[in-house]
Formats: structure tokens, C-alpha cells, sequence
């Protein structure tokens, strides 16, 4: 085998492992967010108030605006459930819902309550 065609060859057996590590830790935040939403759901009973209006929201778009009208309480709610979370779980969904972008956090933390309350 000559120089060239090994190099080939870790190249494409890199790209492989890299592409299942990705897959795999993809798969591991999307269970960590289903058990997220169930886990947000359990708080929103709660918070009557703040279900309804979610409830209430007939598009994504009425989601987002009633997050970011009341982002704080929402914030609170989810912060209170990833604290009951292992470390390893919030590591995976932290950086998603710390995100500097206002947008970024409130279009996240959007999809994680309207999979709350779809979930339910």
C-alpha cells in the first residue's frame, strides 16, 4: 500500500468516526430534551398563569413572543429543572440555552416549551 492510498484511508476512517461521535451526542441532547420538556411540563402545572398562555399561542411565532414577553419566569422554570438534572445531562443542553443571542435563546427555549406543552 503506498503513502497516498493510507492517507486516504485514515482520512475516510477519521470522517467516519467523527460522523458517528456526532450522531451519537446529536441522539444523547435530543433524549436529554425530551426528558427536559416533560420535566418542564411537570413545572408549568404549576404555574397555571404561564401554561395557559402557552397553551393559547396558536403558531411558533405566538410561542416566541410569549417567551420573550415573560423570558425571566420561563428562564426560572427551566433553570429550576436542570438543576434536579445529572451534570452530564446539563452540560449537553446548557450552551443551547445560555446562548449570548437573546434570539438564539429565545427561539431554543421556544422549542423546548412548545414541546412541553405538545408533549403533555
Amino acid at each position: 500500500m503506498e503513502f497516498i492510498e493510507a492517507i486516504a484511508i485514515i482520512g475516510a476512517l477519521t470522517s467516519i468516526l467523527s460522523a458517528f461521535i456526532s450522531f451519537r451526542l446529536t441522539g444523547t441532547r435530543l433524549e436529554i430534551e425530551e426528558e427536559l420538556k416533560h420535566e418542564i411540563h411537570a413545572q408549568l402545572v404549576n404555574q397555571k398563569i404561564l401554561l395557559n398562555k402557552l397553551e393559547a399561542a396558536k403558531n411558533k411565532e405566538e410561542i416566541k413572543s410569549e417567551v420573550s414577553l415573560h423570558i425571566k419566569d420561563y428562564e426560572e422554570i427551566i433553570s429550576m429543572v436542570m438543576k434536579t438534572m445529572p451534570k452530564e445531562k446539563q452540560e449537553k443542553v446548557f450552551p443551547a440555552i445560555s446562548q449570548e443571542s437573546e434570539k438564539g435563546r429565545i427561539s431554543y427555549i421556544s422549542k423546548l416549551l412548545s414541546g412541553s406543552i405538545t408533549n403533555a
